[in-house]
């Protein structure tokens, strides 16, 4: 999709690279921030689309960091 709206190849855009690089990590931290999302915001305040967004928005931001900050840590380097 980036290729053919971009019409730039994949691996020279900076976000698609950065978004490949963390993946894996990104796959497998996702659902801890979506269910801290739940525990500790005021959910019935929003409406169903805001929610979704929101949860969208903390679980693929809060992943990254995560990864990148797991990525520091000499035995999770080469894992994640």
């Amino acid at each position: 999709l980036l290729r053919r709206v971009l019409d730039v190849p994949v691996d020279r855009h900076p976000v698609a690279r950065a978004l490949a690089r963390d993946s894996f990590g990104i796959y497998l931290i996702h659902p801890l921030f979506g269910h801290l999302a739940i525990w500790f915001f005021d959910y019935r305040a929003l409406s169903v689309p805001a929610l979704q967004t929101g949860i969208f928005a903390v679980g693929v931001l809060g992943s990254v960091v995560l990864t990148r900050a797991l990525r520091l840590l000499p035995g999770f380097r080469d894992k994640i």
